[in-house]
């Protein structure tokens, strides 16, 4: 295997990975397929969101792309 597969490899499991904790971790309180309101946020929910914005800022730099893929859907 040459070290472009590996490196590869290594990069889809580290997203894998990432995506797992964002996911069923620091997001696990919010319903699946549902809108949530800022207001309504306890601390730790805000800390949680936070950090998933704050790895979604480092890993899609545009903001509208960033809107469109992210794992919080905010009520308007």
């Amino acid at each position: 295997m040459d070290k472009e597969l590996i490196y590869q490899a290594n990069i889809k499991r580290s997203l894998d990975e990432l995506y797992e904790r964002m996911s069923n971790v620091l997001l696990s309180w919010m319903p699946e397929d549902a809108f949530i309101d800022s207001d309504n946020l306890n601390d730790y929910q805000q800390e949680c969101v936070a950090a998933v914005d704050a790895i979604e800022q480092e890993w899609i730099l545009n903001p509208e792309e960033r809107r469109q893929f992210s794992l919080i859907s905010w009520q308007d």
